[in-house]
């Protein structure tokens, strides 16, 4: 058995250092440090409770557990908890790498989605989704940890490609240990984390139910205390089968001499196992941390071990980079529908990390088409045996998804699968970048890369909404495609350059960069708006300043798809325009390439080499 203790680090207690120290001389084995940024007054959450002078006086963990790693060798360094809801998510991962690394891999990641609503909220966060916030925040932690160009695109997180260093010692991270009560925050450590760090005040498992087990508190000290103070906290730990208790030391200042002297484990270490094994949870290695793991049950209350399915996943050591896999698919949450998935659509930028940038093992796949099979559980969205399209962050190249019942639509029946999973990210794309110009009726739109995936859609819709539509292409074998919806207002050029004989224009889409973002500026009519979605070119623009600004209220604004379904409107609603304006035809997806998706890393590889134009639908 193995011992961590955790403490409120404040301006008058035991100093990191010094307790550090003690710690490690006494063969403890971690140290954990508790935070919270701030207690607003007055306070409605748990407003009839005293808190403690320590909540609102303790310091920052990763200050401290700085301080403790630079006086020590052996000693692990813990957050117990880190309120990840409540910090910046990419500085947040520098600050985790950082300490990993001044500790020479000794670090701990203990997170939890907070209590406090008023703290939560007043920094911005959204409490009723703090939960799905802190899983997509340590989604993209872990890309930033273990990728050389990380970006991330989740419904509340999400950041383009980036660089940043250093990457932690621990490969591929640091232990995430999640903290809360059973049976909750074990599953979110089974679906996401390392390891568990029970609420020992919410009780253990017992019978199958969250039964309420105390757990053992100090020698000499009451029990008035909460948690850190006077009462210790059982606590799932390395190489061992059981759980660990935590000796409090306190928040006073206190002589190092007494830190041996206290903790003691209860409930024993058999009871823990053995309630855990009740509840339908064993103990897993994963590094040298204990993972919870689900065992099969009827009961609904407990979680479940993960169905196995099919996936497109990377793996550097076939040809392509992309095989398919079998992979775990987890029960999905409560707004979640399960689908089972009948056909797969390829962009470019997914699929250019997939084969250039993505770490073996990474799921790509944003769009989708396919059967719902299980109903969301909190009634939202299709019934079973509903035929939908939709859209994911990753993972979409499968034979089964869960899904967000918002980010799913239902289809016509006169739209095909194939059709649909054409629509999520070219479809959104293109119609969130022409909301852009308000009201096209009679205005002028340029199109650049109009024969592309985003592009022919955008041509047609802008069309569709009473545009003057012009479509630039770079080669002439692209003219005939793209005359289908610009008629004789197709411009064909290396450069943007070649459409300013006929501006200037109400709306420009650049989905290129480089030299053709700097053109388009230049051809704004005033009061026009030039969107840029994309980079293929190059992420450098020089930009004419004085014609931009001289023309007067013209405007350039950054589209991030993800962005706007977050920001602006949830993707089922763009999703079922898109699908009804097929069914209508007025709108027909160019699908350029359909086969089965065992063919993926050759209809990847010919994407990326742009040797077709529209889009290249795969069955599953």
């Amino acid at each position: 058995m193995e011992f961590g203790a955790s403490i409120f680090f404040t301006d008058y207690s035991i100093t990191p250092a010094e307790l550090a120290v003690a710690m490690e001389e006494r063969g403890f084995d971690s140290v954990w440090a508790a935070e919270h940024s701030h207690i607003p007054v007055p306070r409605r959450t748990r407003a009839d409770s005293e808190l403690g002078k320590r909540y609102y006086d303790v310091m920052d963990p990763f200050v401290t557990l700085t301080a403790a790693a630079c006086a020590t060798q052996r000693l692990k360094l813990a957050t117990g908890i880190c309120l990840v809801i409540q910090r910046d998510t990419i500085q947040t991962a520098k600050l985790v790498a950082s300490l990993d690394q001044v500790s020479g891999g000794r670090f701990l990641f203990g997170i939890g989605g907070g209590w406090n609503q008023e703290e939560i909220e007043n920094h911005g966060t959204v409490f009723r989704t703090r939960m799905q916030t802190m899983r997509e925040q340590i989604g993209a932690m872990k890309a930033i940890w273990t990728e050389s160009k990380p970006e991330y695109h989740g419904e509340l997180v999400e950041f383009g490609t980036i660089m940043t260093w250093p990457k932690p010692v621990q490969k591929p991270h640091p232990p995430v240990i999640l903290g809360g009560a059973f049976p909750w925050a074990a599953r979110r450590a089974i679906r996401y984390g390392n390891g568990w760090y029970p609420n020992a005040a919410a009780g253990l498992p017992q019978d199958g139910a969250g039964g309420r087990t105390r757990s053992g508190f100090s020698a000499g000290h009451d029990r008035r205390g909460t948690r850190g103070s006077g009462q210790a906290e059982a606590l799932p730990r390395p190489r061992r089968r059981a759980g660990q208790c935590q000796p409090d030391v306190g928040s006073p200042r206190r002589d190092p001499a007494e830190i041996g002297q206290v903790g003691r484990l209860h409930p024993p270490a058999a009871q823990l196992r053995d309630a855990g094994k009740r509840a339908g949870l064993q103990g897993g290695r994963r590094e040298s941390y204990k993972r919870v793991t689900a065992r099969p049950t009827t009961d609904r209350r407990r979680a479940h071990m993960p169905q196995q399915i099919r996936a497109v996943v990377v793996d550097p050591s076939v040809p392509g980079r992309l095989a398919i896999r079998e992979v775990g698919l987890r029960d999905p949450d409560r707004d979640e529908v399960g689908v089972r998935v009948t056909a797969i659509s390829l962009n470019r930028g997914e699929t250019r990390r997939a084969l250039q940038v993505a770490e073996p093992g990474w799921r790509p796949g944003w769009d989708f088409a396919g059967v719902v099979e299980t109903a969301a559980a909190d009634g939202s969205g299709p019934e079973p045996g509903a035929r939908v399209v939709g859209i994911l962050p990753s993972g979409a190249w499968a034979e089964r998804v869960n899904c967000r019942s918002h980010a799913v639509a239902v289809l016509p029946d006169a739209v095909s699968d194939a059709q649909a999973a054409t629509l999520p990210v070219a479809g959104l794309t293109a119609l969130h970048a022409l909301r852009q110009g308000g009201l096209l009726l009679g205005r002028k739109v340029l199109v650049d890369g109009a024969s592309g995936g985003v592009g022919h859609l955008a041509c047609q819709l802008a069309a569709a909404a009473g545009a003057f539509v012009w479509g630039h292409v770079r080669r002439d074998e692209y003219r005939a495609a793209v005359a289908e919806w610009c008629g004789e207002r197709v411009v064909v050029g290396r450069e943007l350059s070649a459409a300013k004989p006929h501006g200037p224009f109400w709306l420009i889409l650049d989905s290129v960069g480089g030299s053709s973002l700097g053109a388009a500026l230049g051809m704004l009519q005033p009061n026009g708006t030039c969107v840029v979605f994309g980079v293929s070119a190059g992420s450098t623009a020089a930009i004419e300043g004085r014609e931009f600004f001289a023309t007067g209220g013209t405007r350039l604004y950054g589209l991030t798809l993800f962005h706007e379904l977050m920001s602006v409107e949830r993707a089922g609603i763009g999703l079922r325009l898109l699908a009804e304006l097929i069914a209508a035809n007025k709108l027909r997806p160019r699908i350029a390439v359909e086969t089965q998706w065992g063919e993926i890393g050759t209809v990847a590889q010919r994407l990326i080499d742009r040797d077709f134009t529209g889009k290249a639908v795969l069955h599953t």
